[in-house]
């Protein structure tokens, strides 16, 4: 379970500070469990959070934050 926390934080939701953080834990039981889970708001929450940390925090910069090589 771990691994795959790790996994999720280091390559599919990366973050500025490369820790792995424990808001995807929901995402993280339910793959260890094999239950079926929506995997499509989670992503979508975390691409809304990096735009608005793009516009709002850090505007025109190109390297910010966030996993935009999704969209």
């Amino acid at each position: 379970m771990l691994f795959l926390m790790y996994w999720l934080s280091r390559f599919v939701f990366p973050n500025r500070s490369l820790a792995v953080l424990l808001e995807y834990k929901h995402l993280v039981e339910a793959l260890h469990n094999h239950t079926d889970v929506g995997f499509s708001p989670t992503v979508l929450a975390h691409l809304y959070k990096n735009l608005h940390s793009a516009t709002l925090d850090h505007p025109l910069n190109i390297f910010a934050p966030g996993t935009f090589w999704m969209i």
